[in-house]
């Protein structure tokens, strides 16, 4: 899903994947399954990968291309995504159990997540905004404009 654009971001900072690794604080190792597509990177990751180059989550995700740098960071806690995500669930019109069933996972799942229980896995963000057209970033804001969801 988005390894071609880890490759591409480590490439423009003229970074090997030890230093790449390093200035994310993981292994080697690590790093390089989530070039590969072995394995996904961590959301934490991702949010650490967005907020020291300065891309939107997006950009990181290759859910678009547009590669403008943002000035802030982004502050994430579990609590503040699920409230954003629960307000996207009920403006689209679904309950938990069929915005489960749209995403091929458990109603247990979605309330972990809107309740702040669970940190999201990158694959499931990544796999709303992909089924939904809808930009990870802006779940990801600190204000939600609940009617204006910016699509990709």
């Amino acid at each position: 899903m988005y390894k071609k654009r880890l490759i591409l971001i480590r490439e423009t900072l003229s970074f090997t994947q030890r230093e790449m690794a390093f200035f994310l604080g993981v292994s080697k190792s690590n790093y390089a399954r989530w070039e590969t597509g072995e394995t996904l990177i961590p959301f934490k990751h991702l949010l650490c990968l967005a907020n020291k180059t300065h891309y939107s989550v997006d950009y990181c995700l290759g859910l678009n291309s547009n590669s403008k740098k943002r000035q802030e960071d982004i502050v994430y806690s579990a609590s503040f995504l699920g409230k954003h995500l629960k307000e996207f669930r009920k403006n689209i019109g679904y309950n938990q159990k069929e915005f489960a069933l749209s995403l091929h996972t458990t109603q247990s799942v979605i309330s972990s997540y809107e309740q702040g229980k669970t940190i999201i896995q990158t694959s499931f963000l990544y796999d709303i905004c992909r089924k939904y057209h809808v930009s990870a970033d802006l779940f990801l804001e600190e204000e939600l404009e609940v009617l204006s969801y910016a699509r990709l």
